[in-house]
């Protein structure tokens, strides 16, 4: 095995070397400055306590941040399934791989990159990364092995991100070693360090827990506020009353049994003194003071990590919803974006080098995030168009519905009839049915040279039928749009059958049977 691949450098230009590519190089330790388990951050958390901390991150020293982030999403479920949802819209992502060219060369390459996606753990390797979005960057070692003479990642890594410290410049991250200040170098090759774009500036100050970590603590005293309201507020006041040459002994004994009355409404006081039981006026309230505040604190939570509060927080009509969900869009293109930049250049650009060469142009990884179409308005335009007269290739179409071109001899269903042998063409054999009442073969409307008088009276009836039928929906329509929830709306829709108007429907209905009665009595 050679020491070094011939020619292959990093991208901050330090040359690869094979032997340490198989070698571990940041694994946790029982002890030392990169131990296995942790001491708690959050517990006793401090306003003093997090200036403090969030200065030691600043100035590149992030152990106790990153720590401090990561109870974040064990403490608070709301932050946690905000970050965790922002995470999976990226998770839900499929990766695509584009050749660099139609050049033979450059496509098996890219179908060998296909295949390596496939193995090692991929897909969880995307989540570890996803990690630093909370955190502000995350780290993952690449164990690069041997196979069939051909070098991939075996298995992905997920390393503690308070094992690492910032040099320096503020913008490379060091390893932290027992005895070495300043820590140690990454392997070259073998680490994949990704730092979303959140923010500009320095790395060290990234993170959506840094933008949350006030929010968090001052929630925090919230709930401790508002339990402690709730378990007092609204309990009776106990005054104790003492004569005046009472003991100090006396005393202490009627404030503890005041006390006990507060816990088990039961206390045993000395001869001669009284308690007085004051109702207080209601233990109602504290939701909105205390309950407010933590909406307040929740909705900034939303705000931050998914750009919207509407889909989370609060009631909304699915109108809303769409709009707040288009703009969280762009914050998944994002995220996507950053990812797929960092995993090409640590694991992609290596790969192609290891086993085929430095190239002059690359296949570039992504995880396109696209708006989900809504194929039923596709569908809808599809026909319409059709019946216009403009055409569409059946394969884009099938294409876009997720359909396989139909393979020889498969059983289909839909499509036009063939054509037939008397000459009529596809679709005037489409227009024409059988009645089921004469046998005959009436015409469809779409033929102008077969059209008859039904035809013409149910042309007529549909063409007016928007302005027949709004006057029906229109309460409906009302009701479904300004309703919070579908009880709601089941509860309001009688309101909306009472203020529906039928006349112009029931009369375009009235005239064209009246019509057709007419025109089928004086016909054969």
């Amino acid at each position: 095995m050679q020491e070094v691949f011939a020619g292959l450098v990093d991208a901050s230009g330090r040359p690869i070397k094979k032997q340490a590519l198989v070698q571990e190089q940041a694994g946790p330790t029982s002890g030392g400055v990169r131990k296995v388990w942790s001491d708690s951050v959050a517990s006793g958390m401090t306003p003093q306590k997090m200036a403090r901390m969030l200065k030691a991150s600043r100035g590149g020293d992030s152990a106790e941040f990153v720590q401090f982030a990561e109870e974040m999403e064990e403490r608070d479920p709301h932050y946690a399934s905000v970050l965790n949802t922002r995470k999976l819209a990226v998770m839900g992502l499929r990766p695509q791989v584009e050749a660099a060219s139609d050049e033979p060369r450059d496509i098996e390459i890219a179908d060998a990159v296909r295949e390596m996606i496939k193995r090692g753990g991929f897909r969880r390797m995307k989540y570890h990364a996803l990690d630093g979005l909370g955190k502000g960057y995350a780290v993952i070692e690449i164990d690069w092995q041997a196979f069939d003479n051909e070098w991939r990642p075996a298995k992905y890594d997920w390393r503690d991100p308070s094992h690492f410290q910032w040099g320096d410049d503020g913008r490379q991250l060091r390893l932290r070693k027992d005895g070495v200040k300043d820590g140690v170098e990454l392997t070259p090759g073998r680490f994949m360090v990704h730092v979303p774009q959140l923010k500009s500036g320095l790395p060290a100050r990234n993170g959506l827990a840094r933008l949350a970590a006030w929010c968090f603590c001052l929630k925090s005293f919230t709930l401790k506020d508002w339990a402690q309201f709730a378990e007092t507020y609204g309990l009776p006041i106990r005054i104790g009353k003492y004569d005046a040459d009472a003991t100090e002994k006396q005393k202490r004994d009627l404030l503890r049994a005041l006390r006990m009355m507060g816990h088990d409404f039961a206390a045993v006081i000395p001869d001669g003194m009284d308690v007085d039981l004051v109702q207080a006026s209601s233990g109602k309230g504290g939701e909105g003071v205390f309950g407010g505040l933590a909406k307040y604190i929740d909705e900034a939570f939303s705000k931050a990590v998914l750009g919207q509060t509407m889909t989370t927080d609060n009631g909304s009509s699915q109108a809303q919803a769409k709009v707040h969900n288009e703009v969280r869009l762009d914050i998944v293109a994002a995220d996507s974006d950053d990812l797929a930049e960092s995993v090409n250049a640590a694991i992609i650009k290596p790969f192609i080098d290891f086993n085929f060469g430095v190239q002059e142009s690359y296949p570039a990884l992504t995880f396109p995030a696209e708006a989900a179409e809504d194929l039923k308005e596709l569908a809808d335009t599809i026909y319409t168009l059709s019946r216009a007269g403009l055409t569409f290739q059946a394969s884009e179409v099938r294409d876009r519905f997720g359909f396989a071109d139909p393979e020889e001899g498969a059983e289909v269903i839909g499509g036009l009839n063939p054509a037939r042998g008397d000459g009529e063409t596809d679709q005037a054999a489409n227009r024409r049915k059988l009645c089921p009442g004469c046998g005959k073969a009436h015409n469809r409307v779409g033929d102008p040279e077969d059209e008859d008088a039904l035809d013409q009276i149910g042309a007529d009836a549909l063409a007016r039928w928007v302005e027949q039928v709004d006057p029906l929906l229109d309460p409906i329509r009302k009701i479904a749009n300004s309703a919070n929830s579908y009880e709601e709306f089941l509860q309001r829709l009688p309101e909306a059958v009472e203020a529906s108007d039928v006349n112009q429907l029931a009369t375009a209905l009235g005239r064209a049977m009246f019509l057709s009665l007419g025109t089928g009595d004086g016909g054969e």
